[in-house]
């Protein structure tokens, strides 16, 4: 699917509050530590936040070092009934909980990216088809999935011989452009009757995006606050 990115923020928390009263721990000691969200090294834990979302894209930046495993829950109605974006090893994948059923097919993660080094995770969701990007590169291409539309976000990490980590806890909204794919290869532009030439895509794109409207809310880093619309 296409997507318009970035338009609304919904959540965001560069966690330098200090405070997790936003977010509720399911399972593990979940503390702040210089500007990230740690779990200690020898616990596994899950961590949402009160961030309901449907249709998004969500970012943060994950690290996990000595074979550990860690990621993003998303619409998840509880603990146990979620999605799952996890990385283990050189591997990304989705999988829909409680049945522990793969949600498309893996990912690898980019040349010479760990998570034990840390890596920026992305997850576009839109109705029920997720695209996942590992430091801006497509990992997972429209992953297909109906079991959850909406529900909460958040963090899951598992043992290891380090901390995991979490930064920049960013969602925003999407919307479907597919409308474009239409629409573009027929338009023209007509003044006083008189067709021009057609301009190309990414005239027409640049130009339909600049001429937007924008009712956006805007992020609020003032202390770390977490917003939601």
């Amino acid at each position: 699917f296409i997507i318009d990115y970035g338009h609304t923020y919904l959540c965001y928390d560069n966690f330098d509050a200090e405070s997790l009263d936003r977010w509720t721990s399911y399972s593990g000691n979940w503390r702040y530590n210089d500007r990230k969200l740690a779990l200690p090294a020898t616990e596994e834990g899950v961590i949402l936040s009160d961030c309901s979302l449907s249709n998004f894209s969500l970012s943060v930046w994950a690290r996990r070092p000595a074979g550990g495993s860690a990621g993003i829950i998303f619409r998840a109605l509880n603990s146990t009934h979620h999605y799952n974006l996890t990385v283990t090893g050189n591997t990304v994948s989705i999988t829909s909980y409680p049945t522990g059923t793969p949600v498309g097919n893996p990912g690898t993660l980019p040349g010479g990216v760990t998570l034990a080094g840390g890596l920026t995770l992305r997850l576009d969701a839109f109705d029920n088809k997720f695209n996942v990007y590992v430091n801006g590169d497509r990992r997972i291409t429209d992953a297909t999935d109906s079991t959850y539309y909406a529900g909460l976000a958040g963090f899951y990490s598992s043992s290891g011989g380090a901390a995991g980590e979490f930064a920049e806890f960013d969602a925003r909204t999407v919307r479907d452009m597919r409308w474009l794919t239409r629409v573009l290869p027929r338009l023209t532009l007509v003044a006083s009757g008189n067709s021009f030439p057609r301009h190309s895509h990414a005239q027409i794109v640049t130009g339909l995006w600049l001429a937007q409207v924008r009712m956006s809310s805007y992020r609020c880093r003032r202390g770390g606050r977490f917003m939601t619309n």
